[in-house]
């Protein structure tokens, strides 16, 4: 037997086998009853936590009684309250205290909703939080709209919802309404708790039950979510929430099942019901699962099985129970989610109730004879069950009918009966009896007839041979007695025939019915179309039961007729089926009927475009015929003649009214392009040769182009400049012979040379002289591409290289390329001497080695030229110099650099100066320089003066630079700081209003140092170190103490006074309208352990509580008591331990 124990995930403290760890089911009685197996296969379901939070599993914990329990109570005073008190906020960042993955992230903080959820994007903190849950158009409502589940975007991103509803925690109708987080439990076993309690309905305030909590569970990324209490309030958001997650993209999300937005909406008060989403990707954090007796030794390890809904299922088989109760501890061994070389444990306790062993029934019957009935006395045998025992029997094969307490059946007639007992447990014992007639009465027999496979058509005939009184009845498998030993629609099996005399005397005999034989059958077919499924199949059956129904390949649809219709191409199966029920399958081929045949005349196609055609004849097949190119239906048409083909090989088909098809490779020819001949005529210097082309071969009229221009009907071709040419003839079938070459003749250009005389660099004064050799006279004459002219010489030409152009009377021309010279080009050097940093005392001076004499020098930046190349007084900087000679020629020179040297000097006052923390002091330099930059900055009055004061932070150097960059240099000065005294002005202070306390400030080091306290007029006396006071207000106290070198120190402390630390009201108004129903006494300051009596003014004890926490709404053992006045007695605790009581008097009126 398997014992299903199924582990639900709850809130209960954790049960450890020698180990801490989390439980994760309730410890739950399982009972088994006296009559199951004593060795079991123990069942259990375990969390099947994974590796990875990418998705999520969610399952019911509370669909088990009793397996509601929260970790802490929603309202527990060590909770710690949020910033929730607005509606629709998120909460300041709340930091977790560990670290939790999810969906894939690992988060240390959260934001919390007054809307009943969680957000893990703490940008969301102290801002609006949606609370609608409607979708309207592309946005939320509250008001109107269709129920919007997860995942959306509408809502914010990386949600815990637990559950998602409009409440309102700044409502006052709910006095102890709170909304606090806390951590229980300790690493790595915590979890983190957010609980709602009691917080009022938006829009429904009177609605207070509405109590909830989301946890956290550590190392596993767990999320647990505890419904309380939930009221339903129709007119906001049509009275509906949700419980689920959603991730940080707003593209994955999971639901509890029933808690979807647009599902129905739901809640009551005390409706106690959990989720639990656990971690459902990657691969799994089970490792083992063990299981102990409560010594804490290992039993061994069970067999995990299957997971569903984030579950493993776990068994340990062969645990042999005893009578009584068993417990066992089993722990489930995962790697932690965060870290797999640590093992965490889940500890679950179960508990096997086994209240007594199998059991057997000892039967005693007293004989019977055919005129005297029997008994039966029935018998537990002993060590099996639990009494009491009830006792029953009926017919053979009957169920027990009415339990009896006693063990004697009497007057029981022969026949066969079941006999049974049953224990306290519900476990039934049975055996079969047969009370015997008089021995040798009647003798017979029986035989049989087959039975139909699934129709019982089998038949059994009993017949008497011997022995008892006529007449004969008969009965089978204890049914009614009949005249006739014949049975009809008899099934097949085993079965008892009764033969019974007519003094009540009877004899059994087993029989036996068969089945049938299944039937035999043949099929035959006509054949189908190639596409079309128009085959046949006629079926014959040869043996079995008629009538007969058929099916075809496999199908639960019989039908009367042997013939199927409509049939297609291929092997098939028929299922014969007889009156039966029998059946028989046999197996047929459906063949394919022929293809059409086709043959194709062709004519050609020209050279450019596709015009070949072909005509198609087709014989065979069936019905009309489609002619295709190729094999696609589009191309497909009714014509047999195909145009428009290309030349090459095509394939054609045809195809008939069954969808056969016949096919046809043909080839089609292409045009033979025609051949040419040109001939030609000599060109001038001016295009005016000619071409004449003979065409041949191809198909007239002919087109003719030259050398790839436009086509023309003509064959001459005139204007035709000299050089080479092609000529191309295209006929009428678009066919172009190949480029026929032609050259066209033309006449000589004329030669010639060119002299040139050098150009000075100003003014230009070269020539050049053109002479010509051969060509037709007369010439002309163009200088660079200018005007011609007749002039054979050019004056006034620059130097460098010229192009002269010679144009004969032909109009033929040439070019001659010539150089004119130049003067000697300036050649000149540069020195330079550095300037100082303090004064512009730098020098250059320019050296001409080549040129005309005498030279002009202007250096870069001066407006005019001198005489000599000496230049003084410069700054540092980069310089030319242009230099100008007699000719008239330039040269600048190479950018040379007057350098700089540094002569700047900085001289400290002193190098060391001293001042207490906190002061300034004054620090100066001496330097040549024009500028000077500190280092740092901090504390310094004038950052850019060799004079300044310093406030002095801490001991620091400082380094001042006089000048910049390469004209700088540096010196540094030490500020030391003396050290103020450290002041510790004390611990906050607590006093009773009247109270003195004694101040306990310190100061370090030990020395001699002046004090003041302010404000000191409630000090006894405000100059020593540590006074009394006696504040009448919590007050704020500065200490000053001051050092010998004036160095002085602070620091402050709070003295709080503290009024009455209880206020009981002297009346309230507990009738039930939310308004001053409660007595209050205290709010919760200075007070602990508050033990309150309230007597009536007969000195009658209504009311006691040893821990008051405003609870007490005017009624005595649950029933209201009269208005009037009552006395009180109220002992409490201080902080500081001292003990408090006061006495006093409170009205109650309604």
């Amino acid at each position: 037997m398997r014992l299903f124990l199924l582990s639900l995930f709850c809130l209960c403290a954790a049960v450890s086998v020698q180990a801490q760890g989390f439980t994760f089911s309730c410890a739950r009685d399982t009972t088994l009853r006296s009559c199951d197996p004593v060795c079991i296969t123990l069942q259990a379901k375990v969390p099947d936590l994974r590796a990875s939070t990418a998705s999520y599993a969610v399952a019911a914990l509370s669909n088990t009684t009793g397996c509601f329990i929260p970790y802490v109570e929603p309202n527990d005073p060590a909770g710690q309250a949020t910033s929730l008190v607005i509606d629709d906020k998120y909460s300041t960042p709340i930091t977790i205290g560990f670290t939790f993955p999810f969906y894939g992230t690992n988060y240390t903080q959260l934001v919390a909703s007054t809307n009943g959820l969680v957000s893990f994007d703490v940008s969301r903190a102290t801002l609006f939080s949606h609370y609608q849950i409607l979708r309207n158009g592309t946005s939320l409502s509250a008001t109107g709209g269709t129920p919007l589940d997860l995942p959306s975007t509408l809502y914010d991103k990386a949600l815990i919802m637990g559950p998602y509803h409009d409440i309102n925690p700044s409502t006052t109708t709910s006095p102890d309404r709170r909304i606090q987080y806390q951590v229980f439990g300790v690493a790595p076993y915590r979890r983190w708790i957010l609980s709602f309690y009691k917080v009022p309905a938006f829009s429904c305030t009177a609605l207070i039950e509405n109590t909830h909590q989301i946890v956290l569970y550590e190392s596993t990324g767990i999320v647990e979510v505890f419904v309380m209490s939930r009221q339903i309030c129709t007119a906001w958001n049509q009275g509906r929430a949700m419980i689920g997650l959603q991730n940080m993209t707003r593209d994955q999300a999971i639901m509890a099942p029933g808690r979807k937005a647009s599902d129905a909406p739901w809640g009551t008060p005390g409706m106690n019901e959990s989720w639990r989403f656990v971690p459902a990707s990657g691969n799994t954090l089970l490792k083992r699962v063990e299981l102990y007796d409560m010594s804490g030794a290992l039993i061994g390890n069970g067999t995990i099985g299957t997971n569903a809904n984030g579950a493993a299922s776990v068994e340990f088989p062969n645990i042999c129970t005893t009578i009584g109760t068993t417990a066992y501890r089993m722990r489930a061994v995962y790697e932690k989610i965060d870290d797999p070389t640590v093992e965490i444990y889940g500890n679950d306790t179960i508990r096997v109730n086994r209240p007594g062993l199998p059991f057997s029934i000892g039967v005693v019957s007293a004989a019977a004879t055919c005129t005297t009935p029997s008994s039966i006395t029935l018998t537990p045998q002993p060590g099996g069950g639990v009494p009491p025992f009830t006792y029953a029997i009926s017919p053979f094969g009957s169920p027990a009918g009415v339990y009896q307490p006693a063990n004697v059946f009497l007057g029981v007639s022969s026949g066969l009966y079941s006999a049974f007992v049953q224990d306290a447990t519900g476990c039934e014992s049975s055996q079969a009896i047969f009370v015997n007639a008089a021995p040798g009465t009647i003798s017979g027999n029986a035989s049989s007839t087959p039975s139909g496979c699934t129709v019982n058509t089998g038949t059994v005939t009993a017949t008497w041979l011997s022995g008892g009184t006529a007449p004969y009845t008969y009965a089978l498998d204890n049914g009614a007695f009949q005249a006739t030993g014949v049975f009809n629609n008899v099934g097949p099996g085993t079965h008892i025939a009764t033969i019974k005399d007519a003094a009540g005397c009877l004899t059994q005999i087993t029989v036996n019915v068969g089945i049938n034989a299944n039937p035999t059958a043949t099929a035959t077919s006509t054949a189908s179309g190639c596409t079309i499924n128009n085959g046949t199949i006629t079926v014959t059956a040869l043996t079995g039961l008629a009538p007969y129904v058929y099916a075809l390949d496999g199908s639960s649809s019989f039908q009367a007729s042997n013939v199927f219709s409509n049939v297609g191409v291929g092997a098939h199966t028929i299922t014969v089926k007889d009156a039966g029920g029998c059946t028989r399958t046999i197996s047929v081929n459906v063949a394919q009927t022929g293809n059409p045949s086709l043959s194709a005349t062709v004519t050609p196609t020209g050279c450019v475009g596709n015009t070949g055609t072909a005509t198609l004849t087709a014989t065979g097949g069936t019905g009309t015929y489609s002619y295709c190119l190729g094999a696609t239906p589009a191309s497909c048409q009714t014509s047999n003649v195909l145009t428009g083909l290309p030349g090459g090989q095509q394939f054609l088909s045809v195809q008939d009214a069954n969808g056969c098809v016949g096919i046809v490779d043909v080839t089609i020819p292409t045009s033979t392009p025609p051949t040419a001949t040109a001939a030609s005529t000599p060109s001038g210097c001016v295009a005016s040769g000619t071409i004449t082309v003979t065409p041949a071969g191809g198909t007239g009229p002919y087109t003719y182009a030259l050398d790839g221009g436009a086509t023309q009907s003509g064959n001459v071709f005139t204007a035709v400049a000299a050089g080479p040419h092609t000529v191309v003839v295209t006929d009428s079938k678009s066919c172009s012979s190949t480029a026929v070459p032609v050259t066209v003749a033309g006449s000589p250009a004329p030669t010639a040379t060119a002299t040139s005389t050098p150009s000075g660099c100003s003014p230009v004064n070269g020539t050049i002289t053109v002479t010509t050799q051969t060509g037709s006279a007369p010439f002309t004459y163009a200088l660079d591409g200018g005007a011609f002219g007749a002039s054979n010489v050019f004056n006034g030409v620059a130097s460098g290289a010229h192009s002269v152009q010679v144009k004969d009377n032909n109009g033929c021309t040439v070019s001659v390329n010539v150089t004119v010279g130049a003067t000697p080009a300036i050649a000149a050097t540069a020195t330079t001497a550095n300037s100082l940093c303090t004064a512009n005392t730098g020098t250059l001076n320019v050296t001409v080695t080549a040129g005309t004499a005498p030279y002009q020098y202007r250096i870069s930046g001066a407006a005019a030229a001198q005489a000599t190349g000496s230049f003084s007084n410069l700054a540092p900087g980069s310089y030319t110099v242009a230099i100008t000679d007699a000719a008239g020629c330039t040269f600048t020179t190479t950018a040379a650099t007057v350098g700089q040297t540094n002569d700047i000097t900085i001289t400290p006052a002193t190098t060391q100066v001293a001042g207490c923390l906190g002061t300034q002091v004054p620090v100066s330099f001496t330097t040549n320089a024009g500028s000077v930059s500190w280092s740092p900055t901090v504390g310094v009055s004038n950052a850019t003066s060799a004079s300044a004061t310093v406030t002095i932070g801490s001991t620091s150097s400082y380094t001042v630079t006089a000048g910049t960059g390469a004209c700088s240099a540096t010196a540094t000065v030490t500020v030391a700081a003396t050290p103020p005294p450290g002041v510790d002005a004390g611990p906050i202070e607590r006093i009773q209003l009247g109270d003195s306390v004694r101040l306990q400030a310190s100061v370090t080091p030990a020395g001699t140092y002046s004090y003041s306290w302010t404000p000191g007029i409630t000090l006894r006396d405000s100059t020593v170190l540590q006074p009394w006071a006696r504040p009448t207000v919590t007050t704020l106290y500065t200490l000053t103490v001051t050092t010998p070198q004036g160095c002085v120190g602070r620091d402050t402390m709070t003295v709080i006074v503290l009024g009455d630390c209880i206020d009981p009201h002297n009346a309230f108004t507990p009738n039930g309208d939310g308004i001053n129903d409660i007595w209050r006494v205290t709010d919760g300051t200075c007070a602990q352990n508050i033990h309150v009596q309230v007597f009536n003014r007969y000195g009658g004890r209504v009311y006691e509580n040893k821990d008051y926490h405003n609870d007490w709404m005017g009624t005595y053992e649950g029933k209201l008591v009269a208005d009037g006045t009552y006395y009180y007695l109220i002992v409490y605790r201080m902080f500081d331990g001292r003990i408090i009581t006061r006495r006093g008097d409170v009205t109650i009126v309604r």
